[in-house]
């Protein structure tokens, strides 16, 4: 018994030599802190100023934390050529990372979970975790990522747990998480995502948490199938709400019906091609053909009237014939009159929206325009325009007769200032007439003598001569 006390007191004794010597092996040495943590040797780094990894800690640290320190880029081969190849935990957290050579992590054959959140690191190459084919967890929280590029995470069969929360992602590959078969928790929420294809995440047979909240998302039909997949696989988690459109704006993915992911939807064809004419009295099938996202569904409208099978045709007791097929809506009308032109408009319409187009029929030989003094729209255009040129003519023709008027009384006027300058004075005048006096003879009154009234007219004879006598 005696015995059995002193062999267990000399294997603690020699356990603890052991240690004492392995902990001599594996120390630091300032500034660096190392211990034991969870049974795995540790080196506490942080907050050490450090620009680059330092080159003085043993090959055996297990797990190296150098958070907040200064280390703005991990060039090639970063820990490989300092020796540290048997870490198994590695936290680079708060470090100012801009970038990463896609070398960086080259030799870490071993490491389990890498942690490089809260840096600015804006883009990561394929190829840069190609050496971790170990690792379980994955850390990029609080960066600046914008894009995960197809091959990024390649074969990483072990990998867990990936957190990508609060960059700047707008865009993920479709191969991006390909052969992920182990992946079982991805976060992605506090990021710019609109839209993210169901092909990305349908082949991560153990996902079981997914975190998309706090994205701007767009919920029409290309985010529909994703959507569907989260709640059916039980792993959409609230608050996931809509951003677009205006009218989902706010709502919780699980309380928008599936048919309301929509897109606008799109006239694909539609016929006979505009304007068509057609003899009276034939028959005409028109067509149209729309798609989206729910399926839209189809109208024709006539003189602001929708049609349907029931629907009598304009000023007459006749039906319209409307037959569907899947996207086609077909409209036949038979024995054509005049009173069926005009503008025939197919509608789609859908919870993403309304669109639609327009066949504008005509009747060869309808004089109907005429009696009804309706003129057709080059007519009109054609009748405008030569009473445009007829205006413009006429005004042109005012205004040369204006200016010719104009012209003529300036000569006029020139004439009269000519003559009263070079004419003669009034003195001349006056002198000429003085000197050539012209004395008018005196006119006489011969009246019949009439010997009663003698006296009367010789005094009129008197009288006449006075009032014409001329100097």
């Amino acid at each position: 018994k005696t015995m059995g006390h002193c062999a267990i007191t000399l294997l603690c004794l020699g356990m603890v030599f052991m240690m004492g010597n392995s902990e001599e092996a594996w120390d630091c040495g300032p500034p660096c802190k190392c211990k034991w943590v969870s049974g795995k040797k540790t080196a506490d780094c942080i907050k050490q100023n450090y620009t680059h990894i330092p080159n003085y800690l043993s090959a055996e640290i297990q797990i190296l934390d150098l958070t907040w320190n200064h280390i703005s880029y991990l060039s090639e081969r970063a820990f490989s050529r300092v020796g540290l190849v048997n870490l198994h935990k590695l936290i680079l957290k708060d470090c100012g990372i801009t970038a990463i050579h896609t070398e960086a992590f080259t030799g870490l054959k071993i490491v389990i979970e890498l942690d490089l959140s809260g840096n600015r690191i804006k883009n990561l190459l394929p190829g840069t975790f190609l050496e971790t084919q170990r690792i379980r967890v994955l850390l990029l929280n609080n960066n600046l990522l914008e894009i995960l590029d197809n091959g990024l995470f390649h074969d990483l069969v072990y990998l867990q747990k990936i957190e990508i929360s609060n960059n700047n992602l707008e865009k993920i590959g479709e191969r991006t998480f390909k052969n992920l078969t182990g992946l079982q928790t991805l976060t992605l929420d506090g990021n710019n995502l609109s839209t993210i294809k169901l092909i990305t995440f349908e082949h991560l047979p153990k996902l079981g948490s997914l975190e998309l909240h706090n994205n701007p998302w767009n919920c029409n039909c290309h985010l529909k199938k994703f959507r569907n997949w989260t709640i059916e696989r039980k792993l959409y988690t609230k608050p996931t709400t809509c951003n677009q459109p205006s009218t989902l704006t706010g709502k919780m993915w699980d309380e928008v019906d599936s048919d309301e992911f929509a897109c606008r939807p799109k006239i694909l064809s539609i016929g006979p091609s505009s304007p068509f004419e057609i003899v009276d009295g034939n028959t005409l099938t028109m067509w149209c053909h729309a798609a989206g996202i729910p399926r839209p569904q189809l109208s024709w409208i006539h003189r602001s009237r929708i049609i349907n099978n029931s629907t009598k045709r304009h000023n007459s007791e006749r039906n319209y014939l409307l037959t569907e097929h899947h996207e086609w809506l077909n409209l036949t009308i038979i024995d054509i009159m005049p009173n069926d032109k005009g503008e025939y408009i197919c509608v789609a319409k859908s919870p993403g929206g309304i669109v639609e187009k327009n066949v504008s029929l005509s009747i060869i030989g309808d004089n109907e325009n005429g009696r009804n003094g309706i003129i057709s729209l080059p007519l009109a255009l054609g009748l405008g325009i030569t009473l445009l040129i007829l205006l413009i003519f006429i005004l042109t023709l005012c205004a040369w007769y204006c200016r010719r008027r104009s012209i003529h009384q300036d000569e006029k006027n020139t004439d009269v200032t000519s003559l009263e300058h070079h004419g003669l004075g009034e003195q001349e005048k006056s002198l000429i007439t003085a000197i050539n006096p012209v004395v008018k003879p005196p006119r006489r009154y011969e009246a019949p003598s009439v010997t009663s009234h003698g006296t009367e007219m010789t005094e009129l004879n008197r009288t006449l001569l006075d009032s014409d006598s001329v100097f």
